[in-house]
């Protein structure tokens, strides 16, 4: 049996990253638990309107599911978008609103898997 030599490490290691960096890519789906148009429709005392996307737009975004909702008829109004997607694979979906608002100058107020 030959005796490994130090170049075979990092050629080992390297084979060795690039089977898990594989084996890390694969993702399950992840059904709804309900629908999205069981959200509330009721917010600190301000009735919505659902907001309907357009065809072009739900294919440009991917989402499996989503909801937009205006809040209010007066100052102070305010909207909600909830866009659920089953799998999201890098370069096909849009990008973590984590990562989008505060990049944006928006201020999440709360994360929540519930």
């Amino acid at each position: 049996m030959a005796k490994p030599t130090i170049q075979s490490i990092p050629l080992a290691i390297l084979g060795l990253g690039s089977l898990l960096l594989l084996a890390a890519k694969r993702q399950e789906i992840a059904a709804l638990r309900a629908p999205l148009s069981t959200l509330p429709t009721v917010l600190v005392g301000r009735s919505s309107v659902d907001v309907a996307i357009s065809p072009e737009e739900q294919e440009i975004a991917g989402m499996t599911s989503y909801v937009t909702r205006v809040f209010g008829d007066a100052p102070g109004d305010f909207s909600v978008y909830v866009g659920y997607y089953n799998a999201q694979n890098q370069g096909r979906s849009i990008h973590s609103p984590k990562n989008c608002l505060p990049g944006a100058g928006w201020e999440p107020v709360a994360v929540s898997t519930q």
